[in-house]
């Protein structure tokens, strides 16, 4: 579980000591003594602590906030004896502290309203721990204090009284030590979900108007979610007063489209390889950063998003690395490493030269279709993983291959020659 609650398993390490040890020389300078012998801090201790971070490797997911908290309690604790900081002393002090507060966990109720497409299944399941559950209408239990959050913050509850808007119902649970913990890992997992649905559907699109005007690109997104999201215990009563809220919210369309049987049975095919995942872990993470591309309003940046989650997928942002990855051949018979190419330079014009207004918004909807079906193949072959794959590291590299067949003959033939050879 994420968070911290395997407590005997954490582990924390630092991935660049000399650059940690160069940062602790300035942190420990932030440290006050008080006049009883402990010690504060000065609010650049912040500053150093949250850069001490990005130098340590995590074997799971940790709540990033109270890292900073426990590096900087640490701290104090060790220069308020009379001691230099030392760096593994520190991540030591840190992480005891850290998993002594995350040994308690509660399980906690997190509430979405999703607007599935018409005759889309929405299956009650469990991904990465979390437990999700469906219903036609937000269950009474929580409907009261969700109501009640929501207008202290709002006039109009968008996903609540806009009758046009026929909401559907997820409440994810997962067991955590605190409520945003759990809203990340419940976030998360609904993403997964909502993933392996934009993987699955069929890449369509329609042809407005006659012979010459241009092709509409854009689609809506299978599985959308409302605005605004709530935290609940057991008994429906809030966990917390935060409201979590999608910032670059998408109104969904008010006649969400149908979906055809089949679509429903790949799904659970979907599913299903999922959980038996080698790669579940690594797919976890390219769902989700997929879903937050798919999330956004403004087509320029949902595009730079896209290329992220793509970096993630393929595991590395080199773009030689990318290019042959989603261009294996099983994948993009129709594409090749030209094309990707060309996607990949009009990424690089968005984020150094900021050249958006020459990119129209059809064009910009060719790209993102095109990347997101690239894409979606990828995540499908990863899933299916047909040759067996037992390491990520081998499943990738695979598909940086390329044939050759003079190549490969005499590849195998030396193979042939060191088996005679060895009888």
């Amino acid at each position: 579980m994420a968070g911290g609650s395997k407590g005997n398993r954490l582990h924390w390490r630092w991935s660049n000591k000399g650059a940690a040890q160069e940062l602790i020389k300035s942190f420990e300078k932030e440290f006050v003594l008080n006049g009883n012998q402990s010690y504060s801090f000065r609010l650049d201790a912040e500053i150093y602590a949250d850069a001490l971070i990005e130098f340590i490797t995590f074997n799971e997911t940790v709540t990033w906030h109270l890292v900073l908290k426990y590096i900087l309690v640490a701290g104090a604790s060790l220069r308020a004896q009379n001691k230099h900081i030392d760096p593994e002393e520190l991540l030591k002090k840190a992480q005891e502290l850290y998993r002594t507060e995350c040994a308690e966990t509660t399980k906690y109720y997190v509430v979405f309203p999703i607007l599935p497409l018409i005759g889309l299944s929405l299956i009650n399941t469990r991904i990465n721990g979390a437990n999700l559950r469906f219903y036609h209408k937000c269950p009474s239990k929580y409907k009261f204090a969700r109501k009640n959050l929501l207008s202290r913050y709002h006039n109009k509850l968008d996903e609540d009284v806009d009758s046009t808007l026929e909401y559907h119902w997820c409440v994810v649970s997962v067991c955590s030590h605190n409520p945003e913990t759990a809203f990340n890992d419940a976030y998360s997992a609904i993403n997964v979900y909502r993933g392996l649905h934009e993987v699955s559907v069929l890449k369509q699109f329609s042809v407005r108007g006659g012979r010459g005007t241009a092709v509409d690109y854009e689609r809506p997104t299978v599985l959308p979610l409302g605005r605004y999201y709530s935290t609940h215990l057991s008994t429906g009563r809030l966990a917390s007063t935060l409201v979590w809220c999608q910032e670059n919210y998408k109104t969904p369309s008010t006649k969400p489209g149908r979906c055809h049987e089949s679509l429903n049975l790949l799904i659970k095919k979907h599913l299903k390889l999922y959980k038996k995942s080698k790669f579940s872990e690594h797919l976890s993470k390219t769902l989700n950063a997929l879903m937050d591309s798919v999330d956004i309003a403004t087509p320029e940046y949902r595009y730079l998003k896209l290329h992220t989650a793509i970096e993630i997928m393929v595991g590395s942002d080199k773009s030689e690395t990318i290019n042959k990855r989603l261009s294996f051949p099983p994948l993009s018979s129709h594409y090749n490493e030209k094309l990707i190419l060309a996607l990949r330079g009009s990424r690089n014009k968005l984020v150094h030269a900021g050249v958006s207004s020459e990119i129209a918004n059809n064009d910009i909807n060719v790209k993102i279709y095109l990347l997101t079906m690239l894409a979606s193949h990828y995540i499908g072959f990863m899933l299916a993983n047909h040759y067996g794959y037992q390491t990520l590291d081998g499943f990738l590299n695979f598909t940086s291959m390329r044939y050759d067949s003079k190549l490969v003959d005499r590849q195998m033939q030396d193979l042939k020659n060191l088996k005679a050879i060895n009888g």
